[in-house]
């Protein structure tokens, strides 16, 4: 019986997957051996190891060819079609390398699948780089292959379930998006995905008498206020948790001007804490506290915010007139 390849409880994240993948000691079988399972068990799943970590390090040299060819890729005006700041022969090299390099990476891939059938993650690591790569379709169909094999796994069920969203079939994608968040209750990532989800996709959910309006506020909120608080040093997660209460049908103003005050007590760049003192002002706005508001509106001075600043005056005055 093969031995197991020594690395494979990985594949929730994509951080350091090399680092991930060099496990193993030993000297590694010759080519032939482990090409054909031959040799001591020990030796072939170092060997499979080392080939796994091959395919990380030309995966990670991929992705930094792509980064640094991105800003000397040539753009294209939008009117014309014409290719700008480069020429045309220039492109096309490019983008044939880029095509070779990614069938290179998908046929090591698909060779290791092949001769190491009961190593499911690798499926994953694949689906994830045909992800990565925009080849959605193919990566989804790997993703339902990596599903049979690995039933009860968070990021199998998160990507299954991104790509249903995508194709318009949110009564689909939300048990799987849902599920991912019950085998991962940590990972705040999962939690924000839902969230969005739950926020994009809630007039088509409510529709389909999926969920009604007020199941869908209450669960994007929950979920949202869960990725918050499982990565209090995520920014982003606690801005949009804040921003989600105006997502809602009928905003909770309390909770919303409680999450902006926790906001605004951390952050210092000048330009973000005034941001937060609009988003503050329409939460007093919609408490009533209208000479509190106005006080905020007229502390306001960047020029970046005066849209922000015209709409929630003009929002002040309308109720005002009440």
């Amino acid at each position: 019986m093969r031995a197991a390849i020594p690395i494979l409880a990985l594949v929730a994240a994509t951080p350091s997957l090399i680092a991930a993948a060099g496990s193993g000691g030993g000297t590694a079988a010759s080519a032939p051996e482990a090409a054909t399972g031959g040799g001591r068990p020990e030796q072939t799943a170092t060997a499979a190891a080392a080939e796994l970590e091959s395919i990380l390090r030309e995966q990670k040299e991929f992705f930094d060819f792509l980064q640094k060819n991105a800003t000397a890729a040539p753009a294209t005006d939008a009117t014309t079609g014409a290719t700008l700041g480069a020429t045309t022969g220039t492109a096309a090299i490019f983008e044939n390398a880029k095509e070779l390099r990614a069938r290179s990476l998908m046929a090591r891939y698909e060779n290791f699948i092949a001769a190491h059938p009961d190593e499911p993650a690798v499926i994953v690591l694949y689906a994830k780089f045909l992800r990565l790569i925009d080849a959605r379709e193919l990566a989804n169909r790997w993703f339902e292959k990596a599903d049979k094999l690995l039933p009860d796994t968070a990021v199998i069920k998160e990507q299954l379930g991104a790509f249903a969203a995508e194709e318009g079939r949110p009564a689909q994608a939300l048990p799987l998006l849902e599920r991912a968040v019950a085998l991962a209750p940590e990972t705040a990532v999962y939690h924000y995905r839902l969230g969005e989800f739950l926020a994009a996709c809630q007039p088509a959910l409510v529709a389909a008498k999926t969920l009604t309006r007020a199941e869908c506020d209450a669960r994007m909120l929950a979920a949202f206020a869960a990725a918050a608080r499982l990565a209090p040093g995520e920014a982003g997660y606690a801005w949009r948790h804040a921003e989600s209460f105006l997502d809602c049908e009928k905003p909770n103003w309390v909770l919303a001007l409680a999450a902006w005050d926790k906001i605004a007590a951390r952050t210092e760049k000048p330009l973000l804490r005034e941001a937060v003192s609009l988003h503050r002002a329409r939460a007093l706005i919609g408490l009533g506290r209208k000479t509190e508001a106005r006080r905020l509106l007229s502390a306001s001075r960047a020029p970046e915010l005066s849209a922000s600043r015209a709409r929630l005056s003009a929002l002040l005055a309308k109720k005002e007139e009440k």
